[in-house]
């Protein structure tokens, strides 16, 4: 049988299946009968969310480091 993926899937058994099998892609199928294609999913569409999170949390974490560095050079003091 093909390795497929369905719509109501989630990215997480799709990137699954992608790892087992060691896939850089798979089509996406109304249902497993028919199986008329919808569209591709890519591994890299699977990743493109999650490096926009990465992004967000460097941005924050570096305008958190001057504070904590302030915070710190006061701790000293005392």
């Amino acid at each position: 049988m093909p390795v497929m993926a369905l719509p109501d899937e989630t990215c997480r058994i799709v990137a699954t299946r992608l790892a087992v099998h060691r896939l850089e892609r798979v089509p996406v199928v109304r249902d497993a009968q028919s199986r008329e294609l919808l569209g591709l999913i890519t591994r890299s569409d699977l990743i493109k969310p999650s490096l926009g999170l990465f992004d967000e949390e460097h941005n924050y974490e570096q305008l958190r480091r001057p504070v904590l560095t302030s915070l710190r050079a006061v701790f000293r003091r005392r």
